[in-house]
């Protein structure tokens, strides 16, 4: 619409003011209230100081910037948020403020889109409370300001939703083509999108009605065409740089195998124990304990397809346990809970007022926005779109595992439907029609319970509090600050010992009544698994703290206290070679070679390709006088990197003696 138009409902508070007004002071507000935040994060430790899978995101958009647009290998993360980075940086330069800057506007316009879908679904009172709404809910300021793919996810299907709702209105092809592009843009960004495609499919159906099948299946064509035009590019390019066909990325297969093992009894993300448990090594690690147990050499998508069918292996197998955990990321999903992944919204209230004061929550939004999809479940169009995605997307999210930033999508429509049911409870008042207000009392109190119950596998507080101090200690350590990076490190200790204390006596009131075997009978029933392996999430971030407890010492030179951090990580993560390794460089300081040598063959043991552990294994052999076996360490070396300099140069020197 013109600028003019104005909001035409009767009785409308904003009724005499030019819409592009209204959409200017929406923005603006938004806008306000996330510079707030800014500058109040600015002194955080984590603003430039980057970790985990921002740390990932920021270091491959610095290579895309600096002149690597096409990379050397296929896509193992979304790649479209890299390079929204790496344009920001190629224009701006290194400049994590700019780029929250950038990340709010986008953040604030969605709130307008939020308006128009609202406005079109239900009227212009609807999508402006819902747009109000969206400017003050907590998780959405806080999620806008992360060095994270997140945001843009939720402004790109926002954009999409709406542009389908246009394009059924108008009947224009080349929205629909639009739409698409759109929607594969979204998919390059966190590929479980791609399992609400079918949904969308069947709302242009069911749409379009029994009388224009023709029509609905050349707008879904044109949809398609759309999605392909983003997509294939993506394919190619996977293809020729790794001679693999790979639709967009090449994780599907791990993230379903960590949503659904038998190890995982949360519903949340539960690592495996591979190795070293840290996203920047996720993807060598996964591939290779698989081609360990395949026993050969893998592609991406064989990799992927892997630990497909080891997680179809275990739905298979226990049917109830899966069905299980299914209902516990059902609930998760729904719950008031905020599961943190890289960083922990509580945690990084403490640098933000704005975080800490009384805004919009999900334990708010959810319960009145699934009133609003009950009160409003008859009505077809935009709202029936609405529907589908809401059910869809939240199907997509389950069928992995949960995180808080996962669901975040799923917000916007229950903004509008909650901005609807509270609408239609005044209108209610207005025309004193109580009846109907009453009867609305039962399920939203239900809906309320269900979302703010205490679900113990939701909130973890232990498992969160380790976390962020872990996450803080990695960040002093990085800094030099080794101090503070120690402080840090000997909490997450401190926690996760006391965390095995609780745990190990779960069943304590059982022990009481001096029933010990039932105890055991009952908890395993209830775990459906060996308690013992239900917590290697815990016990990689406990072996972690030591590990870095570790390296200090090294650094202090203080040999003694880092073998003892090393051998406790080992007894917690006996798998994790670079703990074998960084023990074996310790051995080889202090000229035990035997030891030294221990420790990298289990290294190696435990990782085939880790040249590291090769070449040391190499250096540590030849100051025994064994040249022989420091030649064939060599020579190993070179299997794997045919251009190791170094073993080359060593490898020269050897034959020549």
């Amino acid at each position: 619409m013109k600028a003019k138009t104005r909001l035409a409902e009767k009785g409308d508070t904003f009724r005499k003011l030019p819409e592009a007004y209204l959409l200017l002071g929406l923005f603006l507000l938004a806008l306000f209230l996330r510079l707030i935040y800014l500058g109040e994060i600015r002194d955080s430790p984590f603003f430039e100081n980057l970790i985990l899978d921002p740390l990932a995101y920021d270091t491959r958009a610095q290579q895309i910037s600096s002149g690597d647009w096409v990379g050397s290998k296929i896509f193992y993360q979304s790649p479209l948020y890299p390079y929204f980075l790496a344009i920001i940086y190629w224009v701006f330069g290194h400049n994590l403020s700019i780029v929250r800057v950038i990340q709010f506007i986008i953040g604030s316009l969605n709130c307008i889109l939020i308006y128009l879908i609202g406005k079109k679904a239900f009227s212009s009172r609807v999508g402006l409370l819902a747009a109000l709404m969206a400017a003050f809910y907590k998780v959405f300021i806080f999620y806008e300001g992360e060095i994270n793919k997140t945001f843009l996810s939720v402004f790109l299907i926002d954009l999409t939703l709406l542009t389908l709702i246009v394009a059924k209105e108008r009947s224009l092809s080349r929205l629909w083509l639009l739409a698409g592009i759109l929607f594969g843009l979204t998919i390059l960004v966190r590929g479980n999108y791609l399992l609400i495609l079918p949904f969308i499919l069947l709302w242009i159906i069911i749409v379009s009605g029994e009388g224009l099948k023709k029509q609905a299946i050349r707008y879904s064509l044109y949809l398609l065409l759309g999605v392909a035009t983003v997509i294939f590019p993506v394919t190619l390019r996977n293809y020729l740089v790794g001679k693999d066909f790979v639709l967009t990325t090449s994780q599907g297969g791990q993230n379903f195998f960590v949503g659904n093992n038998p190890f995982n009894l949360t519903g949340g993300y539960m690592s495996p124990d591979l190795g070293r448990g840290s996203p920047e090594f996720e993807e060598e690690d996964f591939r290779r304990k698989a081609e360990e147990i395949v026993g050969r050499k893998l592609k991406p998508s064989e990799v992927s397809n892997f630990w497909f069918s080891q997680a179809l292996k275990f739905i298979r197998s226990q049917p109830g346990a899966y069905l299980s955990l299914l209902g516990r990321k059902f609930r998760l999903f729904w719950n008031k809970v905020e599961i943190p992944d890289n960083q922990d919204i509580r945690f990084f209230a403490r640098f933000s007022l704005l975080l800490r004061a009384p805004l919009l929550i999900f334990g708010i939004i959810a319960p009145l926005g699934l009133l609003g999809i009950g009160l409003g479940l008859r009505r077809k169009g935009a709202v029936l779109l609405l529907n589908l995605f809401t059910l869809a997307y939240c199907g997509s999210v389950v069928s992995f595992f949960i995180f808080s930033r996962y669901r975040l999508p799923v917000i916007s429509p229950l903004l509008i439907f909650a901005a609807y049911a509270i609408l239609w409870w005044i209108e209610k008042l207005k025309q004193r029609q109580f009846q109907p207000l009453l009867l609305s009392l039962l399920p939203l109190s239900a809906l309320a319970l269900f979302v703010n119950m205490n679900l113990r596998s939701s909130e973890s507080p232990i498992l969160n509090y380790s976390l962020f101090h872990n996450n803080l200690g990695s960040v002093y350590f990085r800094e030099a600050e080794y101090e503070k990076a120690a402080e840090q490190f000997k909490k997450v200790i401190e926690i996760m010992e006391n965390y095995d204390l609780t745990y190990n006596h779960s069943d304590q009131p059982w022990k009481k009544q001096g029933r010990d075997a039932e105890a055991v009978k009952a908890f395993q029933k209830d775990l459906r698994l060996d308690p013992a392996g239900t917590d290697e999430g815990m016990k990689w971030l406990h072996a972690s703290a030591y590990i870095e407890l570790g390296l200090l010492s090294e650094l202090q030179v203080d040999y003694p206290q880092a073998i003892l951090h090393y051998q406790k990580a080992i007894a917690l993560s006996p798998e994790n070679f670079v703990v074998h390794y960084n023990l074996g460089i310790i051995y080889r300081k202090l000229k035990e070679m035997d030891q030294a040598i221990t420790e990298f063959k289990k290294a190696v043991r435990l990782n085939p390709d880790f040249v590291p552990a090769y070449i040391n294994l190499a250096r540590s052999y030849h100051d025994q006088g064994n040249n022989h076996q420091a030649i064939l360490m060599y020579q190993k070396v070179l299997e794997i990197e045919p251009n190791n300099p170094f073993a080359k140069n060593e490898l020269a020197t050897l034959l020549s003696e």
